[in-house]
């Protein structure tokens, strides 16, 4: 499953928390929404980030694989992107699932460019 699909399922389950991957009352963040869907919120993996990069490639993508990522909102340096904007920016995760379906899926422009280019001509 992708990062934006197991966001926008695991946004269905329970009201967004911040701050943490769940908090007191089971409310989950962005990553935790995540985590939920897929059956892995309760597995200790924590914020480990190797761990949910090797779940969800696209972290790498997104973060630039730099330890120290620009926030693209308010170009402070943030630990990893997905949870900022979750927590300092407060973007729903449906904002956030949207946002990374952006990078997860290629532009229909280049879906048609690769579709053309593995045509064969007979």
């Amino acid at each position: 499953m992708k990062l934006a699909e197991a966001i926008w399922l695991g946004a269905m389950l329970k009201p967004q928390a911040f701050g943490a991957l769940e908090d007191t009352n089971g409310n989950t963040c962005a990553l935790g929404a995540a985590y939920d869907a897929i059956g892995e919120l309760h597995t200790g993996q924590g914020y480990d980030w190797s761990w949910a990069c090797r779940r969800f490639p696209v972290l790498k993508a997104i973060d630039g694989n730099r330890a120290r990522p620009r926030c693209f909102v308010c170009g402070t340096y943030v630990e990893s992107i997905v949870p900022h904007i979750n927590d300092e920016h407060r973007w729903t995760r449906e904002q956030i699932a949207d946002w990374v379906e952006t990078i997860e899926s290629p532009a229909p422009q280049a879906v048609g460019e690769a579709l053309t280019a593995d045509v064969v001509e007979g």
